[in-house]
C-alpha cells in the first residue's frame, strides 16, 4: 500500500523560500491545482505534441499546428467577405481575364454621335463624321450599328447608301448599294442597319478606326441628319 501524508500546509524550516521536490507529483483523480497558485513558466513541450515555435500554434488537439497564411494571393477556395473590401478596387483589362464560360461577351463599348448637317451629290463613297476607334483583343469581333436621319434635296425621291469600313476596307452596311430611297423636300428617311466585322485582326494593344461612308444614287443630292442626328455604336464580342 503506498504512503499517504497528509497536511494543510508544507513550508520550509524558517518559513521562507521555496520547496524543492525532486520527483514529479501526480495529482490525484478529480482533484485540481489552481492557476493562482503557479508562478513561472509552463515549458512549451508540457503543453503539446511537436515542436513549438513562433511560427505555429497550440491546436485544440494539444498538438503544435502551422498557422494558415493570411495573404489573399494564397486564397484558394472560399468566398471573401464584402466587408473586406475597403477602398476603390482596380480596372479590370477584359482581354486579360481567362477560363470564362464560353464566348460571345461583350467587352467595351464605343461609340460617336454626329449632328452636323452634311449634304452630300456624289456616288463615291465618302466619309461621314461617323468615326470610332476601338482596340479590341486578340479574337474579337466587332458590331456596328448605325443609325440616321436624310432628306432629298431633290424634286424626287432618290437612293442613298451606308457602308462601315474598317480603314479602306468595307465591311458591310445595306443589301446593295443604294439600299435606302430619300424622299424630296421636307420629308426625313430615319434608317438603322448593323453588320458584323469577324476579323477585325485586334492584339489587344492596336486600336482600329471604323467609319461609315456614304453615296447616293447617281450622285444626287441628299442631306445627312438635317436637324436630326446619327450615330454608330461599336460593341466589342470576345471570342
Amino acid at each position: 500500500m503506498a504512503a499517504k501524508v497528509k497536511v494543510d500546509q508544507i513550508e520550509t524550516v524558517d518559513g521562507t523560500g521555496n520547496i524543492t521536490l525532486n520527483n514529479s507529483i501526480t495529482m490525484a483523480s478529480s482533484k485540481t491545482l489552481p492557476a493562482a497558485s503557479l508562478t513561472g513558466t509552463v515549458p512549451t513541450a508540457s503543453l503539446g505534441s511537436g515542436t513549438a515555435s513562433s511560427s505555429v500554434f497550440l491546436r485544440g488537439d494539444g498538438s503544435w499546428q502551422t498557422a494558415g497564411s493570411t495573404s489573399a494571393s494564397d486564397l484558394t477556395s472560399g468566398t471573401l467577405p464584402m466587408a473586406r473590401l475597403s477602398g476603390t478596387l482596380p480596372a479590370l483589362d477584359g482581354s486579360a481575364l481567362t477560363n470564362l464560360p464560353g464566348g460571345g461577351k461583350i467587352l467595351q463599348v464605343k461609340y460617336v454621335q454626329d449632328t452636323t448637317n452634311a449634304t452630300w451629290a456624289t456616288s463615291t463613297w465618302t466619309a461621314t463624321n461617323c468615326t470610332v476607334a476601338i482596340t479590341p483583343a486578340t479574337g474579337s469581333k466587332i458590331l456596328g450599328i448605325w443609325t440616321q436621319q436624310w432628306l432629298s434635296s431633290n424634286s424626287y425621291p432618290c437612293g442613298v447608301g451606308a457602308k462601315l469600313f474598317r480603314g479602306g476596307t468595307e465591311i458591310g452596311g445595306g443589301d446593295y448599294d443604294y439600299d435606302m430611297q430619300v424622299h424630296q423636300g421636307t420629308s426625313r428617311h430615319r434608317g438603322s442597319w448593323m453588320t458584323l466585322d469577324t476579323t477585325p485582326g485586334g492584339d489587344g494593344s492596336t486600336a482600329i478606326t471604323y467609319t461609315v461612308k456614304v453615296a447616293s444614287q447617281s450622285g444626287r443630292s441628299v442631306t445627312l441628319n438635317n436637324g436630326g442626328k446619327s450615330q454608330l455604336t461599336l460593341f466589342e464580342i470576345g471570342a
